[in-house]
């Protein structure tokens, strides 16, 4: 009899513990959808990674004419070191609060998906040597785009998002 009292109250143990956890998870999700167009997390969290729009997107144009500002980050998935520059200076906690809080689009223009044209142009347009390059537009009338071109630092994001 007391071991089956101990066994009941492992189990009431157990699946406290689940409980909880599943508590601590469903907190964590609005950390993952944090740039859904539309939706507000009720708690202010940084998101877990930055959610990219793919320059393919059909909501993109819709985007862009929102007047919200923009982040275009031009890079090549094929270049490591592209992906971890990527990693090193934009997927950083400060830099996607900064995201959040500005209300910043961000969106990721994969150049191996698009002509050397379209490349070129957007070079040309920015006035970007080379890939990868960052464009941070405050997309209102009249405003200039900040251009970072690589190897650009966390700071230089910082301070392009904080002047937004």
């Amino acid at each position: 009899m007391e071991s089956s009292h101990s066994e009941q109250r492992k189990i009431v143990r157990f699946v406290f513990l689940i409980l909880a956890l599943s508590a601590i998870g469903t907190q964590m999700v609005p950390m993952n959808v944090a740039y859904v167009p539309g939706w507000r997390p009720v708690a202010r969290c940084v998101p877990a990674r930055i959610l990219w729009y793919s320059h393919t997107d059909s909501q993109i144009d819709e985007l862009k004419s929102s007047g919200r500002p923009l982040l275009i980050n031009f890079r090549a998935n094929w270049d490591l070191l592209t992906v971890m520059h990527e990693g090193a200076a934009l997927d950083k906690p400060e830099v996607r609060s900064l995201l959040r809080l500005k209300n910043v689009v961000p969106i990721r223009v994969e150049c191996s998906t698009i002509s050397s044209e379209e490349i070129d142009n957007a070079q040309t347009k920015f006035g970007a040597g080379y890939i990868p390059f960052v464009v941070i537009h405050p997309n209102t009338e009249g405003s200039e785009p900040t251009v970072l071109q690589w190897p650009f630092q966390e700071s230089d994001v910082i301070s392009a998002l904080k002047s937004l």
